[in-house]
């Protein structure tokens, strides 16, 4: 059976994040697993899930995810340096209010994050828009500046990773319609040249992080919340036939996959961003068992 899992969706505001986090906990339930949003499952673990004003449960959340925080500090230290190091060297400008906010919403995404870590168990499948990833966004898309490449480089060497994180990305006029629509704080004015800066920019972020070794294995990339369901669908699908099929009439033992086509096809791609995805879950063996490079040895065979 597939372990418990905490999923992150990541993206650009307007996305699709939060459709896609209701699309799945509703008509897209994935088989034999417990699904909750992150701050549903933080409530419901402390024995507070039946507040039901919104405005109590966020005070409620907060304070639990800063208990939480605050209690992993040693161990997320490294990376609250990072998050220290991103306010302090945000472009000229902004506010120290601004700064303020922006360290409370990091601060109450690693809470959730820590508490999750140590409570979930079993068959939960936790889905979180607001996770450590997404803080990435939070410290390094502005309109006053270029993101700080050292600051995110310094941010994912040492974020706390989600086990899977689903990328939602939509058209940039459809982003900029939304963002546009829904308004942002950090566009002054709803100016429709700033939003799209502001769109490009994260664009940008979103995609050092992809590229980012610690990230890539674990990261599926979708086309709005459609996209990222099929997407998590297709994940858990491929993941539960490994998993069936090695398993025989006792204990599972394990599979082999095979990757098969004509010279220069990717076969020595797929296999290396295979044993990534899948190393970060199972242990992974690779083995090329084709024709050896002609060397002084294998001349003879030849």
């Amino acid at each position: 059976h597939l372990k418990d899992m905490l999923v992150e969706l990541i993206g650009c505001t307007g996305a699709g994040k939060t459709t896609l986090l209701h699309h799945l906990q509703g008509a897209e339930r994935l088989q034999g697993f417990e699904i909750a949003t992150s701050y549903d499952f933080v409530l419901r673990r402390m024995g507070l899930d039946w507040v039901a004003p919104l405005a109590a449960r966020k005070v409620l959340l907060h304070a639990i995810a800063l208990a939480a925080g605050l209690a992993a500090w040693r161990e997320k230290r490294a990376f609250y340096r990072a998050v220290a190091q991103a306010l302090r060297r945000m472009p000229p400008g902004t506010s120290w209010r601004e700064r303020l906010h922006l360290a409370r919403l990091a601060l109450r995404n690693i809470g959730v994050h820590a508490f999750i870590r140590r409570r979930i168990a079993g068959r939960d499948l936790v889905l979180a828009d607001e996770g450590t990833l997404q803080i990435a966004h939070h410290l390094f898309v502005h309109v006053s500046g270029e993101p700080d490449r050292d600051g995110l480089a310094a941010f994912l060497r040492t974020v706390p990773l989600p086990d899977l994180a689903v990328l939602v990305d939509q058209p940039e006029a459809i982003l900029l319609e939304r963002t546009q629509r829904r308004g942002h704080q950090r566009i002054p004015g709803g100016s429709p040249e700033l939003a799209r800066l502001f769109i490009r920019r994260a664009g940008e972020v979103f995609a050092e992080l992809g590229r980012h070794p610690r990230v890539r294995g674990r990261l599926l990339a979708a086309k709005g919340a459609e996209g990222g369901a099929q997407a998590l669908r297709n994940y858990y699908s491929a993941a539960q036939s490994l998993l069936l099929a090695g398993q025989g009439h006792a204990a599972p033992q394990g599979a082999l996959i095979a990757f098969v086509g004509a010279e220069a096809t990717g076969k020595s791609t797929l296999v290396a961003e295979t044993a990534r995805w899948l190393g970060a879950a199972y242990p992974v063996r690779t083995v090329h068992a084709g024709k050896p490079p002609p060397t002084l040895v294998t001349g003879p065979i030849h």
